[in-house]
């Protein structure tokens, strides 16, 4: 039997769209969630491949995360909480599981390069403490 963070169907990687002052424009994303709905998507990956994460501050991610939870209710969200900092993959990581989201993605640091026993460390320091299971 499948766990509840199995994906099935297809995940959309999530737009975040930005007003004038770089904050979420929440009608938009709430706009676009509606209309991948319609379209039949199963779920939605948060602050993923589409590239802007590293453009907001931990603070603003933590936020997205909650708002795209919110809005795309009763839709699975999975969070990207990629970072080259540990401690703030940790805290997203932390964040994602306080809002009950089944699932996060967690990419190798990036810009620097490391050994694979490195990566392989840093993936274990981040589940651990996440207490990914």
């Amino acid at each position: 039997m499948p766990s509840p963070a199995t994906p099935r169907g297809i995940f959309s990687a999530q737009w975040i769209p930005a007003d004038a002052n770089d904050c979420v424009d929440r009608a938009s994303l709430a706009a676009h969630i509606d209309f991948e709905r319609r379209a039949g998507i199963s779920g939605i990956l948060a602050l993923g491949s589409t590239g802007e994460f590293p453009y907001f501050t931990l603070d603003e991610r933590m936020t997205v995360l909650a708002t795209v939870a919110e809005l795309a209710a009763p839709l699975p969200v999975y969070a990207n909480v990629s970072d080259i900092r540990p401690r703030d993959a940790i805290e997203l990581g932390l964040h994602a599981k306080s809002l009950r989201l089944p699932a996060v993605a967690l990419m190798p640091p990036m810009f620097y390069p490391v050994s694979q026993a490195d990566m392989l460390a840093y993936f274990l320091h981040v589940a651990d403490v996440v207490d990914l299971r």
